[in-house]
């Protein structure tokens, strides 16, 4: 090495040192005590969604105490946990406003590897009955009192301490399912939820379908959080930061919910002397970690305003999509690359953060790391200096330990609070709607050893359908909401248009150990040509709540279940949708909730609506009308296809139908192997020939949706129906109108369940049976191919599985003096005594009656029409009936 070489080196690093010593002296490193977290990085699951599996990271690891000794020595370090609660990682951890006491999550693990498959998402089923889930401990400063707080069977993890004592975490014991991805995968979402400091008084804070995630509570007393939210949405962009109070009322939107990049924010906190008018922050991707740039968010710069975001470090993208923004004012860091998570906020300008170089780990995405992540101070000046590195595994969460002030108490204003409900009421330690799990007394230590599975949740049914409706669980408990000006921000809308607000449910997936995950959407079985249509309109099904009055000022007060996930449509006289909400928002028992006008979005702030003087304050809040079939969820099949059989089929059906638009009734299938895939006939129809206007959710991006964007008023069903052609043959009744409309509007939904793929028998589908097609096309080859291709003629979708005598290939080929409707030229069949024509009945009251007795889920919304097979039906419709022959389902 020569002389020059040398010198610049020995310069560069008495600079350096300079540098360092220089940001060590900064004054708000006026601690000497750092908590961290120390544990491998998340190797699998890399979404936030998914990073409350026990066994997303390897065991190993500590809740450590750093004593720091300037820039010139590496802290001392202290392991709080020293092996007591054996092998494990810690999951999320929190330090008391007093600096005494930390909360934390953790997983144990039956050795110090990982279980066998770890790493096979397909395997989370089996993963999840076998492996202890993650549990909230608490621990002092000093490592004494170790204590469990939650138990169960479900994980609960990244805990945060409420200004008023409680804790707030995550957890699955909301009992749903991811809405995402493939058939083959298993796993849960999580919802907030409180607990008071001993573990006690549990309840539900947040009742989101898609998921809360990384909580942590703010300056103001409110806690920040991450909502994962497919409601109409594209897949991509729907990560965007919330705050709920700490008794969930109130919960909101306040940064990123309508724009696309970055495509998520994660690990929110507040920043000091800002008053929380500034947050920091990581701007990540979808299928990613909460890893990424560090970036503050103004949120008062516009709740959709990607201006409001500024980038401390610019050398920094997201692993996935695009990152909007600017770099802060003096620079920033200027990284070459590389990952930062769990930033802790300093000052608006400085901050320590976790941060890896990004090399990764081969095979995987490049911010899984699990040894690089170590922990720095950086600031928008462009310093960046390591505080603490361990070689032999990741550094997260800083911490420092020192008293800070405790954020205000915000007021309970729930029923809790006025003592009308007692908490754990509602969600302790079981799932919800009745299901019950077994709560384990497990010990501080102890662990699950066994290779068996744990106890399973009771058996659901073969085909679930949404819970409540008809027979299910009602609400008991309200919220009461009142809007001042439904027409804020409905430009475009006359406000005297405006005559009633929809309420509506979107409906999570269930979970439960006995059956993994149940679906609803086929989206993860299907791409390329026509994919759209088999897949979804909706991501789950939807209950229609109801309907409630706007006064003639535009004014509203209604009432809303609590402890419901709902959303809002604004409709005119006719009950047509205006414009629709895409998200979705939940209320506590006994709050009062009040807004300005119908908006997805908003630049300003509203005039709070109790300070303008409404004729809805006068009156009782409204209780919602129910749609024509009541609130269950919406069916197709049910409450739909009636009205098109009475009004439409006659001419739209069969080999001609009248302007190509086929509307029978007749099952169709998507799947061979799912029978519960698929829809039927005059569904594939609306949809291939886009006779409705919907949201599809492949096709959307962030923006916020216009009035009039999809529903009734832009369908095609519903304005045919009243041109000239139409106008004196279809007589629609009001309630069958509305039915079209209600259904349209609810996004043209299909099904009105979820398919159970653990079941003790597959359910027959009749419309992918391959022995039923083979047999009838053998008796159509001998009667119609003189005229007709047996392919053309011989479909499934035209048998009529409520009333199999009318399946179209049976009624086209006998004359009407038959009973027929002598479609054919020349009558087929002489009479129902022909023995071409017995046979093909017979196959096809077999179908149908084992179509019936093992419905598929679509056909398990019906109620079974009355029995045809009595003393004098074939002995194979009765057979059938019985359940004692064989399925031909073609679908195993």
């Amino acid at each position: 090495m020569n002389s020059d070489v040398v010198f610049l080196r020995d310069l560069y690093f008495q600079v350096r040192w300079a540098m360092r010593r220089l940001a060590f002296r900064n004054p708000l490193l006026d601690f000497d005590r750092l908590l961290i977290v120390k544990r491998f990085g998340q190797e699998t699951y890399p979404d936030v969604c998914l990073n409350h599996m026990p066994w997303v990271s390897r065991p190993g690891g500590d809740l450590c105490l750093l004593t720091l000794r300037g820039p010139e020595e590496a802290p001392l370090v202290k392991n709080l946990l020293n092996g007591r609660l054996g092998p494990g990682h810690v999951h999320g951890a929190d330090l008391r406003w007093d600096a005494r006491r930390i909360v934390f999550g953790y997983a144990k693990a039956q050795s110090d590897q990982p279980p066998e498959g770890w790493l096979d998402r397909a395997q989370s089923f089996r993963l999840r009955r076998t492996e202890e889930p993650i549990h909230i401990f608490e621990i002092s400063v000093s490592g004494r009192g170790l204590r469990q707080l939650t138990r169960g069977e479900w994980s609960d993890l990244d805990p945060t301490y409420a200004p008023n004592g409680d804790i707030v975490f995550v957890s699955e014991r909301c009992g749903t399912s991811l809405q995402c991805n493939e058939y083959d995968k298993d796993e849960t979402s999580c919802n907030l939820y409180s607990m008071r400091p001993d573990g006690s008084g549990i309840r539900r804070l947040s009742v989101s379908k898609d998921g809360d995630y990384l909580p942590h509570t703010l300056d103001d007393g409110s806690i920040g959080y991450t909502r994962w939210e497919y409601h109409e949405r594209s897949w991509a962009f729907i990560q965007s930061l919330w705050t709920v109070r700490p008794d969930g009322t109130q919960a909101d939107a306040i940064f990123k919910q309508h724009f696309v990049n970055p495509w998520s924010l994660e690990d929110v906190r507040s920043i000091p002397g800002t008053r929380n008018t500034r947050l920091v922050c990581i701007a990540a991707g979808h299928h990613t970690l909460a890893a990424g740039p560090v970036v503050v968010v103004t949120p008062g710069v516009g709740i959709n305003e990607p201006r409001g975001i500024r980038i401390v470090t610019p050398g920094v993208v997201p692993p996935e999509g695009g990152m909007d923004g600017v770099p802060v004012a003096e620079g920033g860091v200027r990284d070459q690359g590389g990952y930062y998570m769990t930033p802790w906020a300093l000052s608006e300008k400085t901050f320590l953060a976790s941060y890896s170089f990004g090399t990764g780990k081969t095979g995987l995405s490049s911010e899984i790391d699990p040894t690089g992540y170590a922990i720095y101070l950086i600031d928008v000046f462009g310093t960046k200096e390591l505080i603490s590195r361990d070689a032999t595994i990741s550094c997260f969460t800083p911490i420092p330990v020192r008293p800070r002030p405790r954020p205000p108490v915000l007021p309970d204003l729930t029923l809790y609070a006025s003592g009308h409900m007692k908490r754990d009421a509602r969600d302790s330690l079981s799932p919800p709607r009745g299901e019950r799990a077994r709560v384990r007394g497990a010990g501080i230590g102890s662990r699950s050893t066994s290779s068996k599975s744990r106890t399973s949740l009771p058996l659901t049914p073969a085909l679930s359908p949404a819970t409540g409706g008809e027979g299910g669980e009602r609400k008991t408990s309200y919220a009461t909401c009142l809007v001042s000006t439904v027409s804020y921000g409905c430009e475009g809308i006359p406000p005297e248009r405006i005559r009633f607000i929809r309420i509506s449910e979107p409906i999570g997936w269930p979970y439960d150990n006995a059956h993994g995950g149940q679906r609803y959407g086929e989206d993860h079985r299907y791409s390329g040509a026509g994919a759209e249509r088999k897949n979804l309109t909706s991501w789950t099904p939807l209950r229609i709540l109801g309907d409630v009055p706007v006064e003639r000022d535009g004014s509203a007060k209604f009432r809303v279940p609590a402890d419901t996930a709902v959303y809002f449509q604004i409709l005119d006289e006719n009950r047509m949708e205006l414009r629709r909400m895409r998200s979705f928002i939940s209320f506590q028992p006994g709050e009062h909730r009040s807004c300005m006008g119908c908006h997805e979005s908003r630049g300003v702030t509203p005039v709070p609506a109790e300070n303008a003087a409404s004729l809805a304050m006068t009156r009782d809040a409204a209780t919602p009308l129910p749609a024509p079939w009541g609130d269950r969820p919406v069916s197709f099949l049910r409450d739909i296809q009636p009205v098109l059989d009475r009004h439409c089929v006659s001419c739209h059906s069969g080999l001609k139908p009248a302007g190509g638009i086929d509307l029978f009734t007749g099952l169709t299938s998507h799947d061979a192997e799912v029978a519960g895939y698929g829809h039927n006939r005059a569904y594939e129809t609306i949809l291939e020939k886009e006779l409705v206007s919907v949201s599809a959710v492949r096709k959307q991006d962030a923006s916020i949706t216009p009035p009039l964007a999809y529903g009734s008023h832009k369908s095609k069903l519903i304005t045919c129906l009243t041109d000239a052609a139409h106008r004196d043959q279809v007589a629609l009744s009001g309630e069958d109108r509305l039915r079209l409309v209600v259904w349209i509007d609810a996004n043209a939904p299909y099904h009105d369940r979820f398919v159970n793929k653990r079941t003790a028998q597959t359910a027959y589908d009749l419309a992918s049976d391959k022995e039923l097609l083979k047999n009838l096309t053998t008796v159509h080859e001998r009667r119609c191919a003189a005229c007709h291709k047996t392919d053309e003629v011989t479909r499934l979708d035209w048998i009529d599985f409520r009333a199999p005598a009318r399946s179209l290939f049976l009624t086209a080929r006998l004359s009407k003096e038959t009973g027929g409707s002598a479609k054919c030229s020349e009558p087929v069949y002489a009479n129902r005594s022909d023995a071409d024509y017995s046979t093909a009945r017979e196959l096809v009251d077999v179908a149908v009656a084992k179509a019936w007795q093992n419905p598929r889920r679509d056909l398990a919304a019906l109620e079974r029409p009355a029995q045809s097979a009595q003393a004098g039906a074939p002995a194979s419709v009765r057979a059938a009936q019985s359940g004692e022959i064989r399925l031909s389902t073609g679908s195993e």
